[in-house]
């Protein structure tokens, strides 16, 4: 009787040492590893199209402003800003260039007014649908103006009056850098990055320098 319990305590003690051996064929269940969703093949992802920039807080007929521009370029022209400087030729014509001397506008009174602008040096071309507003027996690319509220390409076929007079010594025309004048319902911004130039019934504009031209 003592020799069976004594043999029945060793085979329990070998089959505990047994369970927890290096040798042992038990194997542990790992848990399974989360993976990302793929898309099933030949199956396109559709993203939101991207929504288009809004207008300008305070633009008129829903204009949106390229970026850079100045956001007063799209209103009414702001009360008491300071006139152009009227020609000594005629009280409906001011003019105004820039302190750089290479863009300078002529500008007109009326309902809508006008303002016809122009560039010396320029690395840009003038849209193709611009120039359609071009006499084609002219010098159409370096003037952009301003009619009935709508910007256009330019013809030019003689000197602009603000060159010269700025020629001739009369510096009175000088719009320094950070002034704003106006003259009728248009107006127009020195800046060292160029002239911009809008219409304050439409919102219409644009803006001049000698690398850069845009218009909305």
């Amino acid at each position: 009787m003592a020799r069976a319990l004594v043999a029945a305590l060793a085979l329990t003690l070998l089959t505990v040492a047994g369970c927890g051996s290096p040798g042992s064929d038990r194997t542990v269940p790992t848990p399974p590893i989360a993976t990302s969703a793929q898309p099933s093949p030949g199956v396109t992802l559709e993203l939101p199209s991207p929504s288009p920039p809004p207008p300008a807080a305070g633009c008129l007929n829903g204009i949106v402003l390229p970026d850079g521009i100045d956001p007063r370029a799209c209103r009414a022209v702001p009360s008491g800003t300071a006139s152009a400087r009227a020609s000594d030729w005629s009280s409906a014509t001011a003019y105004l260039h820039l302190p750089s001397g290479n863009i300078g506008c002529d500008l007109t009174k009326g309902k809508r007014g006008s303002v016809d602008c122009y560039v010396y040096e320029h690395t840009w071309k003038l849209p193709a649908p611009l120039t359609r507003g071009c006499d084609p027996d002219l010098e159409c690319g370096s003037g952009v103006a301003i009619v009935d509220g709508t910007v256009t390409g330019s013809s030019r076929g003689d000197v602009p009056g603000w060159s010269d007079a700025l020629h001739r010594g009369m510096k009175q025309y000088l719009l320094p850098y950070g002034k704003l004048a106006a003259f009728g319902p248009n107006a127009c911004l020195s800046q060292a990055s160029g002239l911009t130039c809008w219409n304050g019934v439409t919102g219409h504009g644009f803006l001049l320098s000698r690398t850069r031209f845009v218009h909305w």
